[in-house]
């Protein structure tokens, strides 16, 4: 990531929220919500990586979204015992690596939304697995 970018997020956090408000209303051409300084916070940061980056495809954008509805439907996470979000879990098997995401709401592999990390070992090697032995989270 670009350092002056990382810099320029970083100093939000000392930043006034008479302060905030005006970068908000230069990067958004419209007066900031009525919202905490927490939320200021984050939006400004995502707008200035997606001015400096550039935005998310609109493929990107639906992916997110399909994946986003699935997980609404979904029972949420089957489990409480799985790191902590935002962790990602690597486990080779045959010769290929695996990568699953452990999201607040469920869990991502290959794009696909899933609840449990079993129904994930399932799909990988074709049988019945628990999750968390397969992926070393547990013996």
């Amino acid at each position: 990531m670009n350092t002056s970018i990382v810099d320029e997020v970083k100093s939000l956090e000392s930043k006034t929220l008479k302060e905030l408000r005006a970068i908000w209303k230069d990067l958004f051409q419209s007066d900031a919500p009525p919202y905490c300084r927490k939320y200021l916070i984050t939006r400004i940061a995502y707008r200035l990586q997606e001015i400096a980056y550039g935005e998310l495809s609109r493929k990107s954008t639906k992916k997110l979204n399909d994946l986003a509805n699935q997980m609404e439907k979904g029972k949420g996470l089957s489990s409480s015992n799985l790191p902590r979000p935002g962790t990602k879990l690597i486990r080779e098997y045959k010769g290929e690596r695996h990568e699953v995401l452990v999201t607040v709401v469920g869990l991502v592999y290959k794009g696909q939304a899933y609840t449990s990390l079993s129904a994930v070992a399932n799909r990988i090697t074709g049988s019945h697995w628990n999750g968390l032995v397969f992926f070393k989270e547990k013996e």
